[in-house]
């Protein structure tokens, strides 16, 4: 999964995308099943 934004702050990017990535029920549940990568572009 692939993300992007505009934004000046990309740390503060990648910390939302982690938070939201740790949270996120339907990537929890297929993490277990299939190889999930997730990443600021």
């Amino acid at each position: 999964m692939e993300v992007q934004a505009r934004t000046e702050d990309r740390a503060l990017l990648e910390k939302l995308v982690t938070v939201a990535e740790r949270a996120c029920i339907v990537a929890n549940t297929l993490r277990g099943g299939v190889d999930l990568e997730v990443r600021v572009v």
